[in-house]
């Protein structure tokens, strides 16, 4: 792939004592295939239209202009390939599992969350858990990341979420979770 410079551009270097092109009041054509490029050298700190001329006689150029193409080209893959691994789903019996710790901690009574030292009900619990879990999404891929990822700590203060049962003792929510999982992970349904 190679740069060309407007021919009659060209042929006016020659005639034309180093200077800037935007001295001319033309800016110099660049033809890139499938491109066509108005180029002001001016705004390149120190090109001349004699160091124009030697950039377009150099043998080089081509080879350069090919490097960068390919770097360009790397470059936006590297740049979707986050998106690419965020569009890949949690699998549905991951999804499920998680669906049922969810469900589990609706279902319990006389329980409460506690969460940067507050109290909730359950309710509120579900849809706190459902939305952080919205929220993290991309990082979770398996239960075990929703328990360690969602269901474990305060992403704000760093506090371990804990569930307090009936008879008033607390268990950090992440041994809850996990322990509720294993049953889940044992049951022949899973």
């Amino acid at each position: 792939m190679a740069i060309l410079l407007s021919q009659k551009y060209l042929e006016n270097l020659s005639d034309r004592s180093p200077c800037h092109a935007r001295e001319s009041g033309h800016p110099d054509l660049i033809e890139i295939p499938g491109f066509r490029l108005a180029l002001a050298t001016a705004s390149l700190a120190g090109m001349t239209s004699e160091s124009v001329k030697a950039f377009q006689e150099q043998p080089n150029r081509s080879i350069a202009v090919r490097n960068l193409a390919k770097l360009t080209v790397l470059l936006l893959l590297l740049l979707a390939v986050p998106s690419v691994l965020r569009a890949q789903s949690l699998s549905l019996a991951e999804r499920q599992k998680i669906e049922a710790l969810i469900k589990y901690v609706g279902d319990l009574k006389d329980t409460k969350f506690i969460r940067n030292g507050w109290s909730y009900d359950v309710s509120t619990a579900v849809r706190f858990l459902r939305g952080k879990w919205e929220a993290n999404e991309p990082s979770v891929k398996t239960a075990r990341d929703f328990i360690d990822k969602v269901a474990s700590f305060s992403g704000t203060s760093g506090k371990p979420y804990l569930i307090r049962l009936k008879d008033g003792k607390e268990i950090p929510s992440r041994e809850f979770f996990v322990t509720e999982l294993r049953k889940i992970e044992a049951s022949p349904s899973s």
